[in-house]
């Protein structure tokens, strides 16, 4: 046999040695006595989530300034939405919702590691701004609470934002929560012109 034979022959032995370390299986060398055999080692990295989202929809209001002054609208993650003048005072700053144009929460579909804990975090808050006016997003909240979602562990979004959590996914890897929120009018006199108020926030998940 050629030299240029061996060396081929040589160089795909070590290819399928290789190969058979790192796939798990079971390999076998022949060692001399006193020397070493190399275990290998590996793991698989998958950090990536697949998430699909809806819209948070405050619905449609009215909604009076008072400098100094804030109301306020609350939308739980189950739906339901209430609203309250500036101090419990209605000749304070007022918010008045319209029932026949009702909120929705935003859904959250997330697919991942089944059974696998992942941190929930809400940052980047940017108020609903329509031209000078501003509604403040003082809080957000969500549901991973519920056993419908697995493991929750999220508590405490009804203060400061950002806010953040723990929750577990189920076996197959999702994890489906619903996320509501609280704003205020601002503490000044500009009026609210009719239109659309369109703010944001980010939802960062993490392992």
């Amino acid at each position: 046999m050629h030299l240029g034979s061996f060396k081929r022959l040589a160089t795909v032995s070590a290819i399928a040695l290789t190969a058979s370390m790192y796939s798990g299986s079971a390999f076998a060398v022949s060692v001399q006595s006193g020397a070493p055999t190399t275990i290998p080692m590996h793991a698989t990295v998958l950090n990536t989530f697949t998430v699909t989202t809806t819209p948070l929809l405050f619905g449609t209001f009215g909604a009076t300034p008072k400098a100094g002054n804030q109301a306020q609208a609350v939308l739980t993650p189950a739906g339901i939405l209430t609203d309250a003048p500036g101090g419990g005072n209605a000749a304070n700053a007022r918010i008045a919702k319209d029932p026949t144009n009702g909120p929705t929460v935003s859904s959250v579909t997330v697919v991942g590691l089944g059974s696998t804990q992942v941190k929930v975090d809400y940052s980047n808050i940017v108020n609903m701004i329509n031209g000078a006016g501003t509604f403040v997003i003082s809080s957000i909240d969500d549901n991973l609470n519920s056993p419908v979602t697995g493991v929750g562990g999220v508590a405490g979004h009804g203060g400061a934002v950002p806010t953040q959590g723990n929750a577990t996914t189920l076996a197959n890897g999702h994890l489906d929560f619903s996320i509501g929120g609280k704003f205020q009018t601002s503490a000044t006199a500009t009026p609210y012109v009719n239109g659309l108020y369109v703010g944001s926030f980010d939802v960062t998940l993490s392992y």
